[in-house]
């Protein structure tokens, strides 16, 4: 079964566009005249579908299908349903796996996709890249046996290298904390975004993409906080980077922040070019900012983007925070918080003990 679905403005609101092709192998198309939100053209784009498969007007010999033909579509599916980010992620993933694209669907055995992740073990990809590449070909293949109704093989036997490093995130102390921003701070090798990222990811705990979406309006520096309303990221509507929603609910927050780190912004901001959305960002794609503060952290303090987040965290719960305050901070929930920083609980009653045991004395 062949489809795709496009939507274009037309008439003041949205038209969607389902292509498919028949059963004589012929393509055709159906469109629906929409309102404005793009929720309503997704749901005829649904139910255009479901009505051509009722009616039967697939092609539905579905085991004489290729690997190719329907990781298509199920990309086509991801498309639909997904942000453009994960979509993209999907679609490299399941590159890993073009030596299948010509088997048929239902020849797919067990050794075939032993022998992908193999491949990817010789060409030295790293292990967090192979587990996800087999999840996202695993919820492939569900997709494909639920929707078609085809026996497919279990992928539960295949093996999958294990991760001998460690995977703890790294948390710095004060210490270290001051001298990477201070390293960042007097280089003028490296860009201002990059020093921008890492003042607020670790002074502020916000994500990336939230960073990258604030706007000069957002810091009140006469009350001292930051309010995250936003973020900059790929929009599935247009294909290109804007404003968009947060990441959940929770996101929504605002959160305070010290004098010394407004004193530092605002200096920024005195000295900052005008930007266009008044963002304190300057760069336009935040997957290629967030891959080089990693590549640059990585080379220079053995840390990530997102360990200065978890270390914001993580020194906020070590010195006395509790995990309800924490969490509003960061945008989670509180049992998400409580998993993730358990470890640093477990550090406090050590310090509990030992404070009881001099109490005793």
């Amino acid at each position: 079964m062949q489809y795709s679905v496009t939507y274009r403005e037309k008439n003041g609101g949205i038209q969607t566009i389902v292509r498919f092709k028949d059963k004589d192998g012929k393509w055709k198309q159906k469109t629906k005249q929409c309102g404005k939100k793009k929720s309503l053209a997704k749901l005829a784009a649904d139910k255009i579908i479901d009505e051509l498969k009722s009616n039967q007007s697939f092609n539905t010999d579905f085991d004489l299908y290729t690997v190719y033909e329907l990781k298509s579509e199920y990309l086509a599916h991801i498309q639909l349903h997904r942000e453009p980010a994960t979509y993209n992620t999907y679609k490299q993933r399941l590159a890993n796996y073009s030596s299948l694209d010509n088997n048929k669907i239902t020849d797919l055995s067990l050794i075939d996709v032993q022998k992908c992740v193999n491949e990817m073990v010789k060409n030295k990809l790293s292990i967090s890249t192979i587990k996800i590449s087999h999840t996202v070909f695993n919820s492939f293949i569900k997709w494909v046996g639920i929707n078609y109704n085809l026996k497919l093989p279990l992928l539960k036997g295949v093996t999958i290298p294990k991760d001998k490093s460690n995977s703890e995130k790294k948390a710095l102390n004060s210490k270290e904390l001051k001298k990477l921003i201070q390293f960042y701070k007097s280089r003028e090798s490296y860009s201002l975004n990059y020093y921008i990222s890492i003042l607020i990811a670790s002074k502020a705990g916000l994500r990336m993409g939230e960073i990258s979406g604030l706007t000069w309006n957002d810091i009140d520096f006469d009350k001292g906080y930051i309010s995250v309303n936003k973020q900059w990221k790929l929009l599935k509507e247009t294909g290109e980077y804007g404003f968009g929603t947060l990441k959940s609910t929770n996101s929504f927050r605002t959160v305070p922040v010290s004098p010394s780190i407004l004193n530092e912004l605002e200096l920024i901001k005195s000295n900052s070019p005008i930007n266009i959305n008044r963002r304190i960002i300057s760069t336009n794609n935040t997957a290629s900012l967030n891959n080089g503060l990693d590549a640059s952290l990585k080379k220079n303090f053995n840390i990530t983007a997102h360990e200065l987040r978890h270390t914001y965290a993580t020194n906020l719960i070590a010195n006395g925070l509790d995990f309800k305050t924490t969490a509003k901070l960061l945008g989670h929930d509180v049992e998400q918080t409580m998993r993730i920083y358990s470890h640093v609980t477990d550090e406090m009653f050590d310090v509990a003990k030992k404070l009881i045991a001099i109490c005793a004395k």
